[in-house]
């Protein structure tokens, strides 16, 4: 549950940072003010849709959300462990 509770207080703390009120961030992302509460306390997770509307109403990717640190898209810092991650399209080259 650690994890749960590690995203709510990215959700805060970006929110604060940003001077967003609950309903702000709740409007923005298209979800409602108790679910917004209920993410923050880390009582629920949200799916994957949904994480990528807070996300996206923060400013921030689902690497930063993931990832404790503060959320910078300039500092060249590798993403996050636990969100975004892409599969590559291209098949690897195995002829050598």
């Amino acid at each position: 549950m650690w994890v749960v509770e590690a995203l709510g207080e990215v959700l805060r703390s970006r929110r604060e940072q940003l001077g967003m009120s609950q309903a702000g961030l709740a409007a923005a992302a298209g979800v409602s003010l108790r679910q917004v509460g209920r993410y923050e306390s880390g009582e629920q997770q949200p799916v994957l849709g949904v994480a990528l509307s807070l996300a996206e109403a923060l400013g921030m990717t689902l690497n930063e959300m993931g990832d404790r640190s503060e959320p910078s898209r300039s500092s060249g810092s590798p993403p996050g462990p636990c969100f975004g991650r892409r599969r590559s399209t291209t098949e690897p080259d195995v002829s050598q």
